[in-house]
């Protein structure tokens, strides 16, 4: 067929010939029997009677044939009339509509499904066709020669042997009006034997009746299947993808892959690790290839190495459960990735050793419930693992009725300090270092300590509260009295208001534990204060030296601060000299000059309050301002 032959056709001659270029004309001509096209009859499940009688117009086009004083006579031929002074005139439907209802008109399913009798398939292997699939054609794509975003890949089409399939009227075996088109692409075997499938893609271009891709699909498995293909065929990567089919499986797959080169199973591998399963006896490289890519691939391989299960295991423990008789190594290495697979050891038959246990239960406390369900007594050091990583581990150990040593039960406290409620829960009296380890790490275990009615220690109140600001109320409320200890303890929390709580219990706190709450609150001296307390003045140096609460000691407590204290709060910040000015206290020299060495405007609220300032302080004010 010369290029003549397709001079009526839609591309420009010199849109063409740089088209053409790349194309082998020997490819498929075999297939085709020496011919660039095939012409196959499109059959049809239903008969014209029936299709016109199923047949339904489309309001759209209804509506505007209508409003034109026109009625639809025959809708399948695209026919309508109008009476004209007694005169019945004919018209074709298509020319009574606008641009945009003439094109759903032309599509319409319903009018499309009653042509399939003047309708055929033409399957083509030339350029030209292939060139011309979307441009000046009924429909548009990204592969418009004129513009389409994918026009890149229409020469790749040419050169790597994409067939084109067009349904055409009977009449038009020249495709100068298809009606719609679906392309046919090569899948190449990754197996590296060099055959190629022929792929239908699922995107149909135009409008067709669902035998349309019925033929074409018929044709192209027949073309396959002529060529007695066996393996794994993936679209041509070099041409665009527009129906996301990338894999087709053809014939018998572990022929093609047992027969395959080693290269090429590697290939094959790298493309999807499963595919390790049509082989038989893969090579251990290529096994080690398919579960480095991933790990779930073992289960298609038999009698893997033993290098290759623990790999396998470390990288997804779970894959275990595909490993028949795993060696102790193995286990280990499955637990250490996922703790909780040793109930796939045990439900296979296995009785873990201690250090399978061990080693689970370190890396999963929990885990140490698969152990006990299985009937296994687990031994102290695995209970001390298992409970070191998940403090609750010791519920499951007290449910067994299994006694946890002490060594066990401080772990399981040291870890999570409310496990001390399952161990007194037990019937089992805490130690006080148990105690201490419990309250260091859980606000809540000093109450589950007091409502199982053990008194704590000092040790014990002291160490609760110094860790968690709670803790002194669940102290004074179970109605014990805090030693200056444990209230020293408590006030020495930053994040702790205990001061507020000692005071509220009509506990007066002591001077030492005054001084502790002011350094660690601001809010410690307002407490004091409002309890009637006149805090000393070491605990008001502290206070101020602290936080900077001379103004609350000033106005709200009407102490008047001694020099030592008005010394303390204006080296703190210098402004404080405003307000011992303001309660009508004359500053001293001293505190004068502390004030206007640490504030700039100290001076000028020293002078304006009447009180002429001494040489040294004016030396003092412009050493450090001027």
């Amino acid at each position: 067929m010369r290029y003549k032959e397709f001079a009526a056709e839609a591309l420009k001659p010199s849109q063409y010939r740089n088209l053409v270029k790349g194309w082998d004309k020997t490819k498929y001509a075999e297939l085709f029997g020496g011919k660039y096209r095939i012409y196959i009859p499109l059959e049809s499940n239903s008969s014209s009677a029936q299709t016109a009688q199923a047949v339904k117009v489309n309001p759209q086009v209804s509506q505007e044939v209508e409003k034109l004083g026109y009625k639809i006579d025959d809708y399948l031929k695209g026919i309508a009339s109008k009476n004209e002074n007694g005169r019945v005139r004919q018209i074709k439907i298509g020319k009574l509509l606008s641009p945009a209802t003439a094109q759903v008109f032309a599509n319409d399913p319903s009018r499309q499904a009653t042509k399939k009798n003047n309708q055929i398939v033409v399957i083509s292997r030339h350029p030209y066709d292939i060139a011309g699939m979307s441009t000046d054609r009924g429909w548009s794509s990204c592969m418009n020669l004129d513009g389409g975003s994918n026009r890149r890949f229409v020469p790749l089409d040419i050169k790597e042997g994409t067939v084109i399939a067009y349904l055409i009227n009977t009449n038009d075996k020249n495709i100068n009006k298809p009606q719609a088109r679906l392309l046919i692409k090569p899948f190449v075997n990754i197996m590296g034997n060099h055959e190629i499938a022929m792929g239908i893609e699922n995107r149909i271009y135009g409008t067709a009746p669902p035998e349309f891709s019925k033929t074409v699909s018929a044709w192209v498995d027949k073309i396959n299947a002529s060529q007695d293909l066996n393996g794994i065929f993936e679209l041509n990567p070099e041409l665009y993808n527009d129906s996301q089919q990338d894999v087709k499986f053809l014939g018998d797959i572990g022929i093609g892959l047992k027969n395959a080169s080693l290269g090429s199973q590697l290939n094959a591998i790298s493309r999807d690790p499963s595919y390790i399963r049509y082989i038989e006896n893969p090579d251990e490289e290529v096994q080690w290839a398919a579960i480095q890519e991933n790990p779930n691939a073992i289960k298609y391989i038999k009698n893997p190495a033993e290098e290759i299960q623990k790999y396998a295991v470390s990288e997804n423990g779970i894959v275990i459960e595909y490993i028949k008789n795993p060696s102790e190594d193995v286990q280990k290495a499955a637990v250490a990735n996922n703790g909780g697979v040793i109930k796939f050891i045990i439900d296979a038959g296995i009785k873990p050793s201690e250090n399978v246990q061990k080693e689970a239960v370190t890396t999963e406390g929990l885990a140490i419930k698969y152990i006990i369900e299985a009937g296994i007594k687990p031994s102290e050091t695995v209970q001390k693992y298992a409970v070191a990583n998940n403090g609750g581990a010791i519920l499951f150990i007290i449910d067994a009725g299994i006694i946890p040593s002490e060594t066990v039960q401080e772990a399981a406290v040291a870890n999570y300090g409310g496990a001390i409620k399952y161990i007194i829960k037990a019937g089992i009296t805490p130690t006080e270092r148990m105690q201490v380890a419990a309250v260091a790490n859980d606000e809540e275990a000093i109450e589950y300590i007091i409502n199982a009615g053990i008194t704590p220690s000092e040790t014990v109140q002291a160490v609760a509260v110094a860790n968690h600001k709670g803790a002194m109320q669940y102290i004074i409320e179970a109605g014990i009295t805090p030693s200056e200890q444990v209230q020293v303890a408590a006030v020495s929390n930053p994040k702790s208001s205990s001061i507020e709580s000692i005071i509220k219990a009509g506990i007066m706190p002591s001077e030492t534990v005054q001084k502790q709450a002011v350094i660690n609150s601001r809010f410690a001296i307002k407490h004091i204060i409002d309890a009637g307390i006149t805090p000393s003045e070491r605990v008001q140096v502290l206070a101020v030296n602290s936080h900077d609460v001379l103004r609350y000691i000033v106005f709200n407590a009407g102490i008047k601060p001694s020099e030592r204290v008005q010394i303390a709060a204006v080296t703190k910040n210098g402004s404080a000299i405003q307000y011992i000015i303001n309660a009508g206290i004359k500053p001293t020299e001293a505190v004068q000059v502390a004030a206007v060495s640490n504030y700039r405007d100290a001076l000028q609220s020293i002078i304006e309050a009447g009180i002429e300032p001494s040489e040294r302080v004016r030396k003092a004010a412009d050493d450090n301002w001027n």
